[in-house]
């Protein structure tokens, strides 16, 4: 009973931190406004590159038949490895006019490894 009990409250720990890890507002914070929400769309993790996105981790998005390149808010660090399949979920943000962007603004609201 107690190891149920245990593993329980870890679970119910280890869960909450990773809702932490993608509670992120900073699209949110810079006044932009969702253009469209993704739900369990693909991708590859890639690492900062210079001849692409020099400081940032972006994920390729190969779903709906086009390439995105996506510019997480804060991207868990578990998930910083190069080529890392993955599942992903989130707002797209705009982009503005004036921005000379790699990737475009997308907060996560889910990830997981794809196996």
């Amino acid at each position: 009973m107690k190891v149920l009990l245990f593993t329980t409250i870890f679970i119910a720990i280890c869960c909450s931190q990773e809702e932490k890890e993608l509670n992120s507002t900073c699209y949110q914070n810079e006044n932009r406004k969702v253009e469209k929400e993704i739900l369990n769309h693909k991708g590859i993790i890639i690492a900062p590159d210079e001849s692409s996105c020099p400081s940032l981790y972006t994920i390729k998005d190969e779903t709906e038949n086009q390439i995105l390149n996506l510019a997480p808010c804060e991207l868990p660090d578990k998930f910083k490895m190069n080529e890392m399949k993955v599942i992903f979920s989130g707002s797209l943000y705009e982009t503005f006019e004036t921005e000379d962007i790699c990737a475009l603004p997308i907060e996560l609201s889910n990830i997981q490894e794809d196996e």
